[in-house]
C-alpha cells in the first residue's frame, strides 16, 4: 500500500494551535488520528461540493465539529486549515 507524506500548512498549524488551547484533550486526538490516517488513505473523503475548490481538488472531513480540507498533491497530503462549524 502507498504511504503518503502529510504536511501541515502554516495557517493549518495555527488552526490547530487554537484547537488545543480550547478544545478538550479527546478532540485534538481524533483530529490528529484523523489526519494521520490520511497517510494511508488520502482518497477516502469526498471532493468538496463548492465547485470552484473542487476543481483545485480540495477534500474535506469532519471531526467533532471541525472541517478537515486538504489537497493531495503527488506523494503528498497537505492539510490546508482545519476549521470550527456550528
Amino acid at each position: 500500500m502507498k504511504v503518503y507524506n502529510v504536511v501541515v500548512t502554516p495557517s493549518a498549524k495555527g488552526d490547530l494551535d487554537g484547537v488545543f488551547s480550547a478544545e478538550t484533550p479527546a478532540v485534538v486526538l481524533q483530529l490528529y488520528e484523523g489526519m494521520k490516517a490520511l497517510a494511508s488513505v488520502p482518497f477516502r473523503h469526498p471532493v468538496v461540493r463548492d465547485e470552484h475548490w473542487a476543481k483545485v481538488g480540495f477534500r474535506m472531513f469532519v471531526v467533532d465539529g471541525f472541517r478537515v480540507y486538504y489537497l493531495i498533491d503527488g506523494d503528498r497530503v497537505v492539510v490546508c486549515r482545519v476549521l470550527k462549524f456550528d
